[in-house]
């Protein structure tokens, strides 16, 4: 199963967030193993709706039987199941459309009634309000205010440096532009541009309230668990610390993109706090990749603190703002 030209696809007709759920592992135990036979499974997440997508391992399979097996899985893990075809002929369409039953044909077409979505393979649709940022376009903004500048710079060539899909940047680009923080401009035949329409503080203060904290998860783990995990930094109060002139608790914070989170020994997880535990956060991006010091970046701390009551962080976190922006 292609999960990228799924995403690609979710994100570029529906402007929904969309990417794979790594906490899906936990449930499939109870899936029948006829269904495990029939499908390629991978857990997923459109914006908040937790779901399953089923790719058949043989094409031929007829849709009657996909529809019965993918209920069954629908029964065991109590998520909507998405079947990825690679072709439909009408009648089948037909068919799985009267019976509900949610289908994506990537690039092409499709119908996902849980959402409340049908669309036809033109990307006929509604295009939703931007609210909040999808990972992505955050990523890009702080990459931008710390990193490196993307003035002027090709949607293809920020695809290369950070590291993600064309059609994902160009997603983002266009949330972005939807909120007035940018445009994306088309020069030397078909080749977009990006310009940002303010200086990096000013468009902060624009942003900040469609931004989202970076954690997906929160693990305690054992620290010698952490080994040599690639991407790790410090986070959260030993970053607070880092910054500012605030002291924290002795136990260590650290971040990680959360697809790194499956070398980690699932028998270790802790909700809370333990002796000898260490914190370590499931990031939605590579906190590594907008930072040089082995701390996370003065934004996304920022971020992770937005909804901390306490005035003294807020106050500390406000100077660090000062200084960065």
């Amino acid at each position: 199963m292609e999960l990228g030209k799924v995403t690609d696809y979710v994100q570029n007709v529906l402007g929904l967030n969309a990417f794979e759920d790594i906490q899906f592992k936990d449930e499939d135990r109870f899936i029948p193993n006829i269904c495990i036979l029939t499908f390629s499974m991978a857990g997923y997440m459109i914006e908040d709706v937790p779901c399953v997508l089923l790719s058949p391992f043989e094409d031929s399979t007829q849709v009657s039987i996909l529809m019965k097996r993918a209920d069954l899985v629908r029964q065991a893990v109590n998520r909507p199941c998405i079947l990825i075809l690679t072709s439909l002929d009408s009648m089948n369409r037909r068919q799985l459309i009267y019976n509900k039953v949610p289908f994506i044909i990537p690039g092409k077409q499709l119908y996902l009634p849980f959402l409340g979505t049908l669309l036809s393979d033109r990307g006929m649709g509604k295009k939703k309000k931007v609210q909040s940022l999808s990972p992505s376009s955050q990523f890009l903004l702080l990459y931008h205010f710390q990193k490196q500048s993307l003035e002027n710079i090709s949607l293809f060539e920020i695809s290369e440096r950070l590291k993600y899909s064309q059609k994902t940047i160009s997603l983002a680009a266009s949330e972005l532009s939807d909120l007035g923080l940018c445009s994306v401009e088309r020069r030397h035949g078909n080749v977009k541009y990006l310009r940002f329409k303010d200086l990096p503080a000013n468009l902060w203060r624009s942003a900040f309230a469609h931004m989202k904290q970076p954690i997906a998860k929160v693990l305690y783990i054992p620290e010698q668990l952490l080994g040599n995990l690639p991407g790790l930094v410090m986070s959260y109060d030993s970053a607070l610390e880092y910054y500012t002139d605030i002291s924290v608790p002795a136990y260590k914070s650290y971040a990680i993109e959360k697809s790194y989170a499956k070398a980690i020994d699932k028998g270790y997880e802790s909700p809370s706090l333990f002796d000898g535990a260490v914190r370590l956060e499931l990031w939605k991006y590579s906190p590594s990749a907008i930072t040089n010091n082995g701390y996370i970046d003065p934004l996304s701390l920022a971020l992770c603190y937005k909804d901390e009551d306490d005035e003294r962080v807020q106050g500390e976190i406000d100077k660090l703002l000062q200084k960065t922006l």
